[in-house]
C-alpha cells in the first residue's frame, strides 16, 4: 500500500476518532456533574448509566483507532523515510490513550482533584491529537497565534476542572467561593472575547470558514458560563456539560487550524 493511501486512511480514521473523543469529553462532563452527590446520583441513575456506557465504548473505539493509526503511520514512514509522516502524534495518542486507562483503572470513579485534573488534561490532549491527525498536511497553518490560544483554552479548562473539584455545594457566588473558581470566571470573560476575535480575524484576513464557528463559540462558552455563574448552586448540570462540549469543540477547530 502506498504512503499517500496509507496517509489518507489514518486521516479518515482520526477523523472518526475526533467524534469519539467529542462524545467522550461530553460524557465525562456529564459524569462529573450529574453524579456530584448522592441525590443527583439517585435522580439520574439511568442517564448516568447510559452515558457510562458511551463514554467506554467512545474511549475503546479512540484506543483501538490509535492502535491501527500508529500501525499506518509506521508503514507510511518505511515506505517513504523522508516523508512528513506524522508517527509521532500517533504514538503521543496510544501513549495518553493508554495512561488513562491505567488511570481510570486505578482511580475509579474518584473525584480527587489529581485524578479529575489528570482525566480532564488526557481527555483533551486526545481530543487534540485526534484533531491534529485529521488534518490535511498541505494545508496551511494559521501559526503561532494559533497555539497561544490553543494553550490558553487548555489552562482555562484545568482551571474549572479544578474550582469543580474544590467547589462547595452551597456556594452562590457569582465569581465562586474558591480561588480558582475566581480564575476561570474572570480569564472566561477574557479568553471568550478573544476567540470571538481570533475567529473573525481567521475568517475574514485569513479566508477560513472555522474562524467563524470559533467566533462564535466564543460568545456560546461566554453566555453558558455567565449563565452557571449567575445561578450558581441552582445551576442545572446539563448547562455545566454544554459549556464543556462547546470548549472541547473550540479545541478541535483551533487545533485543526493551527
Amino acid at each position: 500500500m502506498s504512503e499517500p493511501h496509507l496517509l489518507r486512511r489514518l486521516r479518515g480514521t482520526a477523523r472518526a476518532c475526533l467524534l469519539a473523543m467529542l462524545v467522550v469529553v461530553a460524557a465525562s462532563a456529564f459524569l462529573r456533574h450529574h453524579g456530584a452527590s448522592a441525590a443527583l446520583q439517585a435522580a439520574w441513575a439511568s442517564e448516568l448509566a447510559l452515558a457510562r456506557l458511551l463514554h467506554r465504548v467512545a474511549a475503546t473505539g479512540v484506543l483501538l483507532g490509535a492502535v491501527v493509526m500508529l500501525w499506518w503511520a509506521w508503514k507510511a514512514r518505511r515506505a517513504a523515510p523522508s516523508s512528513d509522516v506524522p508517527l509521532v502524534a500517533a504514538a503521543a495518542l496510544l501513549g495518553v490513550a493508554l495512561l488513562l486507562s491505567v488511570v481510570g483503572l486505578a482511580g475509579g470513579a474518584s473525584r480527587a482533584a489529581p485524578v479529575v485534573l489528570i482525566n480532564l488534561l488526557g481527555g483533551l490532549t486526545m481530543l487534540a491529537l485526534c484533531a491534529r491527525l485529521s488534518r490535511d498536511p498541505a494545508r496551511t497553518g494559521l501559526g503561532r497565534a494559533a497555539w497561544v490560544v490553543v494553550g490558553l483554552v487548555l489552562l482555562q479548562a484545568c482551571a474549572g476542572a479544578l474550582a469543580a473539584a474544590l467547589a462547595n455545594a452551597d456556594c452562590g457566588s457569582f465569581l465562586g467561593c474558591v480561588p480558582a473558581a475566581w480564575v476561570h470566571r474572570l480569564a472566561g470573560v477574557l479568553l471568550a472575547f478573544g476567540l470571538a476575535m481570533f475567529g473573525l480575524w481567521a475568517a475574514w484576513r485569513q479566508g477560513r470558514r472555522a474562524g467563524s464557528a470559533v467566533a462564535l463559540l466564543g460568545v456560546v462558552l461566554l453566555l453558558l458560563g455567565a449563565l452557571a455563574a449567575a445561578l450558581g448552586s441552582t445551576a442545572p448540570p446539563w448547562l455545566v456539560v454544554l459549556h464543556n462540549a462547546a470548549g472541547a469543540l473550540a479545541l478541535a477547530l483551533l487545533v485543526r487550524e493551527a
